[in-house]
């Protein structure tokens, strides 16, 4: 498991003893535990490298917490695929608990997507298919397997995100954290029913009300996944919980190729049927998602490879490492143009800084924006202001005739017979 590349020596060396483990560095901390790349050292100069993912300390007396994190060890302990990330040990040191598991050296999706948005770059259809089926892969592998006795496990990750799909450097994808999986017990009890888990805007629409779930509910997320590569914008994320909660179980979602028009259509019909609002109607399993897949391919004839996948890998880095050479001239060109301006004579005035509207967001906070409305939204909210501005002018119209109204029945109400007195003299006694 791995944070991103990005992550690699960015965090403080810890050179602390773990079990059998030497942790070598933080990778990534979350909500329940922290990640390390750990050492592993054996007979006559063995080493290995692994990542130990161990429950925070301060969370280790939590029991929810922790049978949570044993079941993820149990679990992936009796998936053997390629695509998904092994586990190697379990165990407990001191008050809290670890996993040791199967270090991957690459990217997360997720860093990979947000590159592309910053870059304007759209990930080829090749690569976006390549990483799709072998995610589809392990997920029909998690799926279909059975205890010791026989009996299905049942799992339905429930997390199938970009963040937990990893690219290793030669371009195999590696599906990892099945933390908050639901499975059966050995025995054929769900260990865990109606509880709403997972990131929202990855959910089946069944999984954000609150219905039973199966697999199929992996299928659509994957679909979401799928879609976010193509279009390259999210597809469900809203400005809140409750809105993205509502535009999942809503369900209405544009093809692909409507939104890039380079996109080949006969994709657009696997992409959707994956999307489907109704369970019965997607693919029955992850299996067939990932057949269409390889049939599209075949018959566009796309190329598509894990060794594509990697060499686009490499594409990225190569820009982004002549991106951060480019930003280090311009920081020691101003650097020098400041301190050659400090001799400027002294009524020469300092050019005022760019508005906050106009410098540059981080690329990851653009990416996770929700998407722009729609040209029918845009519509919508148009004929909204228009009716507005028209019940406004209605009452303005309304109020002004009414004060009209009023200073007519003042005026009558003061204005006295034309033969009547007509000074104060007169009403006196």
């Amino acid at each position: 498991m791995l944070q991103t590349a990005e992550a690699r020596g960015a965090l403080p060396l810890t050179g602390e003893r773990y079990g059998n483990y030497e942790l070598v560095r933080l990778l990534a901390t979350g909500g329940m535990a922290e990640v390390f790349l750990a050492r592993q050292r054996g007979f006559e100069g063995f080493e290995k490298h692994v990542v130990v993912k161990r429950i925070r300390p301060n969370l280790a007396k939590e029991p929810e917490l922790v049978r949570m994190f044993i079941n993820e060890a149990r679990v992936v302990a009796r998936l053997n695929h390629p695509n998904i990330v092994q586990i190697y040990n379990l165990g407990a040191q001191g008050k809290t608990y670890f996993i040791a598991m199967e270090y991957v050296e690459g990217r997360d999706l997720r860093s990979v997507m947000r590159q592309c948005f910053e870059l304007s770059l759209q990930i080829p259809v090749g690569v976006a298919c390549r990483i799709a089926i072998e995610a589809a892969s392990a997920l029909d592998h998690a799926h279909k397997r059975t205890w010791a006795n026989g009996k299905p496990m049942g799992i339905v990750h429930r997390d199938v995100t970009p963040d937990n799909i990893l690219i290793a450097d030669a371009g195999t994808v590696k599906l990892v954290d099945f933390g908050v999986a639901k499975v059966k017990d050995s025995g054929g009890e769900e260990t865990e029913a109606g509880v709403l888990k997972g990131k929202y805007a990855y959910m089946s629409p069944e999984q954000a009300s609150g219905r039973p779930i199966d697999h199929r509910t992996d299928v659509f997320a994957l679909g979401v996944v799928l879609h976010e590569m193509l279009v390259g914008q999210r597809l469900f994320k809203r400005e809140s919980d409750m809105a993205t909660l509502r535009a999942v179980q809503e369900a209405e979602v544009p093809a692909p190729s409507s939104l890039v028009k380079s996109l080949p259509k006969a994709l657009d019909a696997i992409v959707l049927r994956a999307l489907e609002r109704k369970a019965s109607k997607r693919f029955s399993d992850a299996l067939e998602l990932q057949v269409a897949l390889d049939r599209f391919l075949v018959s566009q004839q796309v190329p598509s490879s894990s060794s594509l996948v990697a060499q686009f890998l490499r594409e990225l880095a190569a820009k982004k490492a002549q991106g951060e050479a480019s930003a280090s001239k311009v920081s020691t060109s101003k650097k020098r143009s400041k301190s050659q301006g400090s001799s400027k004579p002294p009524d020469s005035k300092p050019s005022k800084p760019a508005p906050a509207s106009q410098r540059k967001e981080d690329s990851a906070t653009r990416f996770d924006r929700p998407p722009a409305p729609s040209g029918r939204a845009r519509s919508d909210e148009r004929a909204l202001g228009s009716g507005r501005n028209v019940v406004i002018k209605v009452l303005l119209v309304a109020w002004a005739a009414a004060l009209l109204a009023m200073g007519g029945w003042l005026l009558l109400s003061f204005r006295e017979d034309d033969s009547g007195p007509t000074d104060v003299e007169a009403i006196r006694p």
